[in-house]
């Protein structure tokens, strides 16, 4: 599954891919596209790929952790920031399409793997971003700030 259409996006590649998938005629992909409700296409997921070229703090790379999904991510911006390589996920370079395939090939090829980082990934999300936590944070930082 592929979701999310890269409308707007002046580096998208959704037309070379889909041209690729057409030509090849590879009938397990499927285009989705836009979605208000990515919980749900979130839940029906094995594996959460997303090799942007540019990001800033990625709220659907947050959702797939969140959802208990084992993370392939770029190594770039707010990426980073959120995916511990090897162990909330796994990060490959930018460009580097060769890397990608051997992750998720290898990723695919370990259940234990898949649960391991699906696991970490979501306990990551609840201790960092759930509401309590980013209000102690919050909280600590306003305090800090009064002296």
């Amino acid at each position: 599954m592929i979701l999310g259409s890269c409308k707007g996006q002046p580096d998208s590649l959704e037309k070379e891919i889909r041209a690729f998938v057409r030509d090849n005629q590879i009938k397990n992909i499927i285009f989705l596209g836009e979605s208000d409700y990515p919980e749900y296409v979130l839940g029906a997921a094995d594996v959460f790929i997303f090799p942007s070229r540019i990001e800033g703090f990625p709220n659907a790379l947050m959702e797939a952790m969140a959802s208990n999904l084992p993370v392939i991510a770029s190594k770039i911006g707010g990426n980073v920031d959120l995916v511990v390589d090897n162990e909330t996920g796994l990060l490959f370079e930018p460009e580097n399409h060769n890397q990608l395939a051997d992750l998720a090939k290898d990723l695919f090829a370990s259940q234990n793997t898949m649960e391991k980082l699906g696991n970490a990934a979501r306990k990551s999300m609840i201790e960092m971003y759930d509401f309590p936590s980013v209000a102690v944070r919050y909280r600590d930082l306003y305090a800090g700030l009064r002296g």
